[in-house]
């Protein structure tokens, strides 16, 4: 940040000239391009606009600090000589706008920490279901359309209902007049328990939020029905509990975890939930199956996650 403090307006006008000129010629543009247009196609913002953003993230960094810490106390006292700033006070006075939005709210730091906690969670698998067919010696999984897979799924389903609690997570988005994937967002679990002669599917669902996208709400899905599981405590059912979800990218970001260390909100609650599922020696498996294919399950979730957004 320091090169950036005492840099003119003369000279940020060079680096956006020389950054306009490259992204024409990287993407066979005319010289008389616009340059907005330019930026727009190729997604890369003008060298101001960058700027700021890494003074705001530095900002966010700092502040998010212990009051004790040396950034912290030398940014409350930094000052300026006219346009010559001190690294931390340029820092300061570019997110200014950035501090007068978050006035009132409370920032808490990222809980990086717990990395190696969230590697422990070795009781949440993803499990591949033409593997759970083969091991269940349930043929029909050799077809490459949906049609045939989703029947596959089906008789795996009726195969692992007499000896597993199967539960069925989806999460919705409501956007109005926008084609975003960002809108208002629920959540749904369907839970079945071993089949018996009279059973009953159970079901949870409650809202996400207000602005989140289908990820987010795929997610919390995921998160309900481990969270469910373990408020039910089905006695002698928890050995090995199966999670069907559409979304492959929310299996992956479980399994993967990297994702959720930049949210340190939803990485709490998985380990905290991951940790109780451990104490009673539960195993979580989590399937990718089809969405909108007629399995029960998904067709309940899918339409109690529409009915809460």
């Amino acid at each position: 940040m320091p090169v950036w403090a005492n840099i003119s307006d003369k000279d940020v006008s060079k680096l956006e000239e020389v950054q306009c000129q490259s992204l024409k010629r990287m993407l066979g543009a005319q010289v008389h391009s616009s340059t907005v247009a330019v930026e727009v196609i190729s997604g890369v913002s003008p060298i101001r606009i960058r700027k700021r953003k890494l003074c705001c993230r530095e900002y966010i960094r700092i502040v998010c600090l212990a009051e004790d810490h040396p950034l912290v106390q030398i940014m409350a006292c930094t000052t300026r000589v006219e346009m010559r700033f001190c690294p931390l006070e340029y820092i300061r006075v570019m997110s200014k706008e950035l501090e007068r939005k978050m006035k009132g709210c409370v920032i808490k730091g990222c809980c990086t920490g717990k990395f190696d906690r969230l590697i422990q969670c070795d009781n949440v698998l993803r499990v591949d279901i033409r593997d759970i067919a083969e091991g269940k010696n349930i043929d029909g999984t050799g077809g490459k359309t949906e049609q045939v897979d989703s029947d596959c799924i089906a008789k795996i389903i009726e195969v692992l209902t007499h000896d597993h609690v199967l539960v069925f997570t989806d999460g919705s988005v409501y956007s109005p007049g926008s084609s975003g994937s960002v809108g208002c967002g629920a959540c749904a679990a369907v839970l079945f328990p071993r089949k018996q002669e009279h059973f009953e599917p159970q079901i949870e669902a409650h809202a996400v939020g207000t602005s989140v996208s289908s990820k987010q709400c795929e997610i919390e899905g995921i998160l309900l029905g481990m969270e469910y599981i373990n408020e039910t405590n089905i006695e002698g059912d928890t050995d090995s509990i199966y999670i069907f979800c559409d979304s492959q990218r929310a299996i992956d970001i479980f399994v993967r975890q990297g994702w959720l260390i930049r949210h340190p909100e939803i990485l709490a609650r998985v380990l905290g939930i991951c940790e109780q599922l451990k104490d009673i020696s539960c195993v979580v498996k989590l399937v990718k199956i089809f969405g909108h294919a007629g399995i029960t399950g998904n067709v309940i979730a899918d339409h109690e996650a529409d009915k809460n957004c």
